[in-house]
């Protein structure tokens, strides 16, 4: 259906076609599709019947990560869009000009996508139907593993044990940031070649959140450590406790990339979230 980000589309000179129909595959080179698409749908089956190229969008973003040297996969089963919205306005803060796929609407970069000129690239890398398998992440962030998406996993062991395919994927001169008070995501840390950086509220981990205070509003104020060494004080514009949590993550990338704590600041304290993400829409007769 048409939406703002259908628009941004058309205007940038894309032929936008609602509803699925055999004649809109007409003069194409390629047909990629999600994986939410059922094999049974006529454009998938007429590009088949024609012979044309096809490629599922996990595999045709592979591609894109593979042209830039500092590519992000953002997995967990929660925070996704989160992490990426905070790490996106860190690195527009340190104009490190990145490309960015959010999986919601960020107002930083006026929809779900930004097309950059560098060699950074920030994308959610999401488990289902195991699409992040395809990726070629030069830095890995496993947020928390859950229960989730079983109706393409039987179990939650089945759902590690992909996280972990994801984590070797990283070269071995590259990063995997976890959650270390998640007992799987602690487990895949100690199982994989590469660099690795924890964060968490246990003081076993590299990246922690210290002398933390909650404002009216629920979003906190905290010292923010690494190695037991404090590196800046921090106020979030998103609440909850969560949050804390993606904002550790998403400063684990920026230390990788020696980006200055000012931006860093500056980033996360800018950053509201993507729109249907605990939104805050307004207060009416003392109700939030």
């Amino acid at each position: 259906k048409d939406s703002a980000i259908i628009n941004k589309l058309r205007s940038s000179g894309a032929e936008i076609y609602i509803g699925h129909r055999r004649e809109n595959i007409n003069n194409v080179d390629l047909v990629v599709y999600t994986a939410a698409i059922p094999s049974d749908n006529p454009e998938l089956l007429e590009a088949k019947e024609k012979n044309i190229a096809l490629m599922d969008r996990a595999e045709f973003l592979g591609q894109i990560m593979k042209g830039h040297k500092y590519s992000v996969g953002i997995s967990g089963t929660h925070g996704k869009t989160t992490c990426t919205s905070m790490l996106s306005h860190i690195t527009l803060a340190d104009n490190l000009d990145p490309t960015i796929l959010v999986g919601g609407e960020l107002d930083a970069i006026g929809g779900n996508f930004r097309i950059g000129n560098s060699e950074y690239f920030l994308t959610e890398a999401c488990e289902y139907k195991r699409s992040f398998l395809k990726f070629y992440p030069y830095i890995g962030i496993v947020l928390n593993i859950d229960s989730d998406h079983l109706d393409c996993y039987k179990d939650i062991n089945e759902i590690a044990d992909t996280f972990l395919q994801f984590s070797k994927l990283i070269p071995e001169d590259g990063y995997l940031i976890g959650f270390s008070d998640d007992i799987r995501v602690n487990e895949i840390l100690s199982k994989v070649n590469c660099n690795t950086l924890s964060y968490g509220f246990n003081d076993a981990a590299n990246v922690t959140a210290k002398n933390i205070h909650f404002n009216q509003n629920g979003c906190a104020t905290f010292d923010v450590y690494k190695d037991n060494k404090n590196l800046f004080n921090l106020t979030l514009n998103v609440p909850g406790r969560h949050n804390i949590l993606n904002a550790l993550a998403s400063i684990c990338v920026s230390l990788i990339f020696n980006i200055p704590k000012e931006d860093i600041i500056e980033g996360l304290s800018k950053c509201k979230g993507a729109h249907k993400r605990f939104e805050y829409k307004g207060e009416t007769n003392g109700v939030t």
